[in-house]
């Protein structure tokens, strides 16, 4: 009874945060920040080291994480098709991860 409780509703959870994720991530790239702050914004060392950095990287990383995590919720909308529960959240933790990883890795390479 609880592993069909689990089956059901763990695997929507997850898609209904990542769903939540994208959204945030969406509008925060509406309003990428102009200004070098402490409240939002991609920073690093070198973005915040001056304004033209903050732009440059900024920018850079709104465009990879749209572009990821688009990706990432079409795949994790495929994996959410898989019967076995554990392969399923295994596949979409990774889902999750990489779309958060590859862009700031995508950055600092940028960047570098």
């Amino acid at each position: 009874m609880e592993q069909e409780k689990l089956n059901k509703y763990l695997p929507k959870l997850y898609l209904s945060s990542f769903l939540l994720l994208y959204v945030i991530l969406f509008f925060v790239n509406l309003n990428i920040p102009q200004e070098i702050n402490s409240t939002y914004g991609y920073r690093t060392k070198f973005s915040t080291s001056n304004q033209d950095n903050w732009l440059i990287a900024n920018t850079f990383y709104a465009k990879w994480a749209n572009i990821t995590m688009t990706l990432g919720f079409l795949l994790s909308i495929l994996a959410y098709k898989i019967n076995n529960l554990w392969f399923k959240m295994l596949a979409l933790i990774f889902i999750l991860l990489v779309t958060i990883i590859t862009p700031i890795l995508l950055t600092e390479l940028h960047c570098s």
